[in-house]
């Protein structure tokens, strides 16, 4: 509780009331790696653009080493990868598709991805942004640490 000039007491939320997701009419879902946006929030998404707001994609790696198969060339799981990407957000009624093609797994610097996730938020301009969050006591990956701390970085540019 917070106490006003006049002594009146509110809550933070009163002072600096936080947007409703359901009333979004633009938002940029930034993903590690690809999937992760279905894996994560695929059915917000997908009610999301039912109720009229614009979903944009913004993946992050290239999602290369994202498979246990000792065939797959990393070049080509890369280039399955973004396909299957393209159809899931054809799928969802995303209407584009950001690719910022770092190396899955590559232990990328927080301040290029947040350069380049600041870029495409100047660009889409959003209400909003999704991402992953890097506080999650257990999320060990490296790559979504990375993108959460950018994308709450590249926010407040």
């Amino acid at each position: 509780m917070l106490k006003t000039n006049g002594g009146e007491t509110m809550t933070l939320q009163e002072i600096i009331p936080l947007p409703k997701l359901e009333q979004c009419k633009r938002l940029l879902c930034v993903q590690p790696h690809p999937d992760d946006n279905e894996i994560g929030a695929g059915a917000t998404i997908a009610k999301l653009v039912h109720n009229g707001c614009e979903v944009v994609y913004l993946t992050v790696t290239d999602g290369r080493i994202g498979s246990n198969d000792p065939k797959i060339h990393p070049r080509q799981l890369a280039a399955i990868r973004r396909k299957e990407t393209e159809a899931s957000a054809r799928l969802l009624g995303v209407s584009a598709s950001f690719f910022l093609d770092f190396q899955d797994g590559s232990f990328i610097s927080e301040q290029a991805v947040c350069r380049k996730i600041t870029d495409v938020i100047r660009e889409v301009q959003p209400e909003m942004v999704m991402t992953v969050d890097p506080f999650l006591p257990y999320e060990t990956h490296y790559d979504h640490r990375t993108v959460g701390m950018a994308t709450a970085g590249a926010c407040m540019m």
